[in-house]
C-alpha cells in the first residue's frame, strides 16, 4: 500500500485537520535545514516542493540545464526525500529542474536515484512528463485553440523545446496509481501543494487559496523569507504558519502574497478552472499564525494549458564596462547609437552571418524603458552589452570591435583621450551561452488533461534498498588515466545502437518480453525513458553548439536470413527482425539523425571490429569520443575500450546509457574509470564542451 492509500484510509472526507508542509518554492537553491527539521517534527501529511519557473527566461528551457547547481539540488532533494519517507508521506515535486522538461526531469530523476541509493530507501516513484509534440502544438493551432499571450512569436517549428503546464490531475493520476513519490516536469506552482487535499475531499477552493501562498514558504511572512511553511486545512479554511519563529504571518502579508503574480485581485487561474477570492478573510490566530476562509473554486467550462516554447535565436556574447565621464554619459544615448553603425561597416551582417548588439545603461535605462531621462545625470553608468549572432565567433568579433570602438570612440567636449571605459573584469566580453526566447500560450483543451489530447504522461518505477556505485578508495592505476583536453570541434559524440530493436520501449524485445509477462528488462527500458533518450538528446544539441561530431552506430544484418552478422549473434538477430528494411533495425524516433550526421552499420558487438568507424573519425580529425547507448555492458563498453586501444580519449556517459541488469551496468563503469577513460554524467559532459 502506497504513502498516499495509508492517508486516504485515515483522513478520506475532509473532516479532520490535515497538515501539508511546504519544503521550498525553490527546490535546488537552499532549504533552510532548521525550519525544514521543525516542520517534520510537526508530522506532516504530505511535503510539497516546487523546482522552477519561466522567471528566470528562457536559457534553461531551450538549453536543457538547470538554474540550481546540481550539488545543491541533491542536497535539497535528500532533506525532502528522507523527511517524506521517515513519515510514510507523498512527497511531490513540481517544474523539475527549473523548466520542468525531458532533459530537466532526467536530470532530477538521475539525483533522486543516487540520494536514494546513498539512503538505502525504497518507494515507488511517479515521473510525469510535460513535454509537448511540436506536431500537436501545431495542430491546436491551426484548430484556433491557441491563443497568444501578450505580443509573442510563438515560433512553434524552430523551437527548441516546449512543454505544457500541467494542473492537478497528472499528480492525481500518479497518486491513484500509487506513487509514494511524484517528480513533474512543468507544472502550475500549485497543483502539488493543493491535489492531496483536493483527492482526500477537501474544499478546492481553500485548497487551491493554500496552495497559492504556501508554495512560496515563508515568503508571505514579515519579515519574508525562504524557511518551510506549514498549513493546516480544516472545514472550509486553513491556518498559516512559518517553521521559523523570526517570522510572522499577518492578514496583511498573507492577503498580499494572494495578489503576488497574479494579473486579476480575486481570481487565480489554474487549468482546471478559478479560485475566486473576492469573499475570502484572513484574521489572526495569534502574533505568528492567520487563518484564511472565504476562497470559492470554480471549475472552467473548457480546461486550458498553459503552453510554454524556447527557440534559439543565435549565440551570447555580453560586453561589461563602467563609464563615469560626465561628457560621455550626457551623449550616450547618440553614442551607442552611431556606435552601431560604425560596427557596421567594419563587420557587415550578411545573410549567412546575421548578428544584433543592442546596449543597457544601468543608471539611466538598464532596468525599465523609463519615458523620460532622470531629472540629474547619474555620477557613473554601468553598460551592458549584448550581442547575438549566428555562431560564437562572429558574436565575440562584433563585441570584441564594439568595446574598442567604444573605448577610444570620440565626442564634443571630450578631455580624456585615454579611453572613455572602465572594465570590471578582463576579458570584458563574456559568453553568455545561447540567445533564445520564450512564448507562452493557453491551450485551451476540449478533451482530458492528461488524455490524448495533451501529452502529460506518467511512469512509475520501483527502487530498491542499494549502495551507490563506489570506486576502491586507493588503486594504483589512478595515477595513468589522468585527463586529455582536447578542443571542443575535435570530439564526436557516438550514439550506439539506440535503435528499435533493443532500444525502445514499443520494440520488439520489450514486446517479446511483455507478452511473455517477463519483467528482468524494466530497469532497462525505465533507464532508457527517464534518462538515456532526454540526456542524448541534451548532448546532441551540445555537440552541435561547439561544432563536434555526431555520428550513430547501429548493429544487426543486412540479409534477412541474417547469415551476415557473426555466428553467435544471428539467433538474437532473427527473434527481434534485427535486419535493414524491419523497423526494429530503424533508429528512434527520439533520436533521429539529422541530413549529414554518419551512420555506421555493424554487424558486430564493438563497432571498431566489422566498419570503417576508425578510418572515419581520423579523416575526421576526432580525437575525444563520448559514448551512449546500449547495451552498457556489451555494444558500449566494446566500443569504447576499442576506441582506447586506438589512442582516442574516451568518456563514458554514465547516465545516457543503460542495460538489462543494473549490477552490469555499473560494473562496466567502475571497470572502465580504472584505466581506459573516463566516466562522466551529462551535466559534466556538456561543461566539459562549453
Amino acid at each position: 500500500m502506497s504513502a498516499y492509500a495509508r492517508l486516504a484510509a485515515r483522513l478520506r472526507g475532509g473532516d479532520k485537520p490535515l497538515r501539508i508542509l511546504s519544503a521550498s518554492g525553490q527546490l535546488g537553491l537552499g532549504i533552510p535545514q532548521r525550519a525544514f527539521e521543525a516542520g517534520i517534527d510537526r508530522a506532516p501529511h504530505a511535503i510539497a516542493a516546487d523546482m522552477g519557473s519561466v522567471d528566470p527566461g528562457p536559457a534553461y528551457l531551450g538549453s536543457g540545464r538547470m538554474a540550481a547547481p546540481s550539488a545543491m539540488a541533491r542536497r535539497d532533494l535528500a532533506l525532502v526525500l528522507e523527511g517524506a519517507r521517515k513519515l510514510d508521506v507523498p512527497l511531490l515535486i513540481g517544474s523539475a529542474g527549473t523548466a520542468g522538461g525531458a532533459p530537466h526531469l532526467a536530470m532530477v530523476e538521475g539525483l533522486l536515484r543516487e540520494v536514494a541509493a546513498e539512503l538505502g530507501l525504497s518507494f515507488r516513484l511517479a515521473t510525469i512528463a510535460a513535454d509537448v509534440p511540436h506536431a500537436l502544438v501545431r495542430t491546436a493551432d491551426k484548430q484556433a485553440r491557441l491563443a497568444s499571450i501578450g505580443q509573442i512569436n510563438a515560433d512553434i517549428d524552430n523551437s527548441a523545446a516546449i512543454v505544457g503546464q500541467m494542473g492537478q490531475r497528472p499528480f492525481a493520476s500518479a497518486l491513484s496509481q500509487g506513487a509514494d513519490v511524484i517528480l513533474a516536469g512543468r507544472a502550475c506552482d500549485t497543483a502539488p501543494f493543493a491535489v492531496v487535499p483536493v483527492l482526500l475531499g477537501y474544499p478546492k477552493g481553500p485548497a487551491v487559496h493554500m496552495a497559492k501562498i504556501l508554495e512560496c514558504t515563508s515568503l508571505c511572512c514579515v519579515p519574508g523569507g525562504r524557511d518551510a511553511m506549514l498549513a493546516t486545512l480544516e472545514g472550509d479554511g486553513f491556518i498559516l504558519e512559518s517553521m521559523n519563529p523570526a517570522r510572522a504571518a499577518t492578514p496583511l502579508s498573507v492577503a498580499a502574497h494572494a495578489l503576488y503574480e497574479q494579473a486579476d485581485p480575486v481570481r487565480v487561474f489554474e487549468p482546471e478552472g478559478h479560485v475566486d477570492l473576492s469573499g475570502a478573510t484572513y484574521d489572526a490566530v495569534d502574533d505568528r499564525r492567520v487563518r484564511c476562509k472565504g476562497a470559492v473554486w470554480h471549475d472552467a467550462a473548457i480546461p486550458s494549458v498553459k503552453i510554454e516554447g524556447a527557440r534559439l535565436l543565435g549565440h551570447r556574447v555580453a560586453l561589461l564596462a563602467g563609464v563615469a565621464d560626465p561628457g560621455f554619459i550626457a551623449q550616450s544615448d547618440d553614442i551607442l547609437a552611431r556606435l552601431q553603425d560604425a560596427v557596421a561597416d567594419l563587420i557587415p551582417p550578411v545573410h549567412d552571418a546575421p548578428w544584433q548588439l543592442s546596449f543597457r545603461r544601468y543608471g539611466i535605462d538598464g532596468v525599465l524603458d523609463w519615458p523620460t531621462p532622470p531629472d540629474a545625470a547619474p555620477r557613473e553608468i554601468f553598460i551592458l552589452g549584448e550581442c547575438i549572432a549566428a555562431d560564437a565567433e562572429t558574436a565575440r568579433m562584433v563585441a570584441a570591435t564594439a568595446r574598442q570602438q567604444l573605448l577610444h570612440w570620440g565626442f564634443e567636449g571630450r578631455v580624456c583621450t585615454g579611453g572613455n571605459l572602465a572594465f570590471p573584469v578582463t576579458p570584458p566580453e563574456l559568453d553568455a551561452g545561447l540567445g533564445l526566447c520564450l512564448f507562452a500560450l493557453p491551450h485551451h483543451e476540449t478533451g482530458q488533461l492528461g488524455g490524448p489530447g495533451c501529452a502529460f504522461s506518467c511512469h512509475a518505477a520501483r527502487y530498491l534498498k542499494g549502495c551507490p556505485m563506489s570506486q576502491p578508495s586507493e588503486d594504483y592505476v589512478k595515477e595513468f588515466n589522468a585527463d586529455r583536453i582536447t578542443e571542443p570541434a575535435r570530439s564526436a559524440l557516438i550514439i550506439v545502437d539506440m535503435q528499435y530493436a533493443t532500444g525502445h520501449r514499443t520494440g520488439a524485445l520489450a514486446q517479446r518480453m511483455a507478452a511473455e509477462g517477463n519483467t528482468i528488462t524494466d530497469w532497462r527500458f525505465d533507464r532508457i525513458d527517464a534518462l538515456v533518450i532526454p540526456n542524448t538528446q541534451r548532448l546532441i544539441k551540445a555537440m552541435r553548439v561547439v561544432g563536434g561530431k555526431v555520428i550513430y552506430v547501429t548493429i544487426g544484418a543486412a540479409l534477412s536470413d541474417c547469415s551476415d552478422a557473426p555466428v553467435h549473434m544471428r539467433a538474437f538477430f532473427q527473434s527481434v527482425g534485427n535486419y535493414e528494411g524491419q523497423r526494429a533495425h530503424q533508429i528512434i524516433n527520439e533520436l533521429a539523425p539529422e541530413p549529414g550526421d554518419p551512420i555506421v552499420r555493424k554487424t558486430s558487438i564493438g563497432a571498431f571490429a566489422s566498419t570503417g568507424l576508425d578510418h572515419l573519425l581520423r579523416s575526421l580529425d576526432r580525437e575525444h569520443l563520448f559514448l551512449t547507448g546500449v547495451s552498457t555492458n556489451m555494444c558500449v563498453e566494446t566500443t569504447a575500450r576499442e576506441a582506447a586501444d586506438r589512442g582516442y580519449a574516451v568518456t563514458l556517459v554514465e547516465d545516457a546509457c543503460a542495460t538489462t541488469h543494473k549490477e552490469l551496468h555499473e560494473g562496466t563503469m567502475r571497470n572502465f574509470a580504472r584505466f581506459f577513460g573516463k566516466v562522466r554524467s551529462t551535466e559534466d559532459v556538456i561543461d566539459l564542451l562549453s
